[in-house]
């Protein structure tokens, strides 16, 4: 196994911008040096748009991509992806303003962002992820429409922006305690939010919501809620246009605050009462909530 070094620095803009010339690599098992089967490949230095052969080394298996910070330039684009056909594990922490991934036939064991610029398309990828850890970066971070992502943590990242599409198939799993997410798909497991701010949309089930101090929930979407525990936070449901929501079972503790005053919420299922351990419950106006006392 070899380390294939991405680095364009110096060279030409026609050439840096080719990711398949062999004048940007080295150190990899493949002619020229190339990325070849069960390389690490590293992007290390180069400050010009990689926009031509984006897709050249899709057939090789890598073992992992790691993308450096003194790489300035955009990688790939929405159209043509940075692609391999196996990479464990990827890496980002890029300074430019764009990148463009694709997992390609198999599946990203481990997407670790640890860093990156504010930029709507910071890092966009598509493919099969079983797990994403959002771990810094200040710009956004899209898991695509057509993509499959299992578990997705947002930890310590207050400037990060993370958007999951409509289409996104397989979630699972999602926590998180700081930065700003957009979800709009279901969810089969649980829901931990520890902090930031998080919004949900769509038409798909979440089968568990935890919400815990600091964090706010705000929910636009309709479906089901299978279990809703407020232990802290904020939860408002005021701007919901759904006129079709079920809600199983819902619990608030002290420190918590849901709003419910939405005129359509009259319409929405609530199957049992929620069950009052404390908080604050905002009740559409001129209406009535149900309650169960612990």
């Amino acid at each position: 196994m070899a380390t294939a070094v991405f680095d364009s620095s110096g060279n030409s803009a026609a050439i840096a911008a080719d990711w398949s010339d062999v004048n940007n690599w080295s150190g990899g098992g493949g002619t020229g040096g190339v990325p070849a089967a069960a390389d690490d490949v590293t992007v290390v230095g180069g400050s010009v748009d990689v926009d031509t052969n984006e897709t050249a080394f899709s057939a090789i298996a890598i073992a992992s991509l790691r993308i450096h910070n003194e790489f300035t330039g955009k990688l790939g684009d929405v159209s043509n992806r940075i692609t391999f056909a196996n990479m464990t594990r990827v890496d980002f922490d890029s300074g430019g303003q764009e990148t463009f991934l694709d997992s390609g036939v198999s599946t990203i064991i481990d997407l670790v962002v640890s860093g990156g610029v504010g930029n709507v398309n910071m890092l966009n990828v598509d493919g099969i992820i079983t797990t994403a850890e959002i771990l810094g970066g200040s710009g956004t971070v899209t898991f695509a429409a057509s993509m499959a992502l299992t578990t997705l943590r947002i930890i310590n990242a207050p400037a990060v922006t993370v958007a999951v599409s409509t289409g996104v198939t397989g979630l699972a799993t999602v926590q998180q305690d700081s930065g700003t997410l957009s979800v709009a798909v279901a969810v089969s497991s649980v829901v931990t939010l520890n902090g930031g701010v998080t919004t949900w949309t769509g038409t798909g089930t979440v089968a568990q919501f935890d919400v815990n101090p600091t964090s706010t929930l705000i929910y636009n979407a309709s479906g089901t809620i299978t279990a809703l525990n407020m232990f802290g936070g904020n939860i408002d449901f005021k701007d919901n246009t759904a006129t079709a929501l079920t809600i199983t079972a819902a619990e608030i503790h002290e420190g918590a605050t849901l709003d419910v005053r939405n005129p359509l919420a009259g319409l929405w299922t609530w199957t049992n009462d929620i069950t009052a351990k404390g908080g604050v419950i905002l009740p559409p106006l001129g209406g009535t909530v149900a309650l169960s006392g612990p």
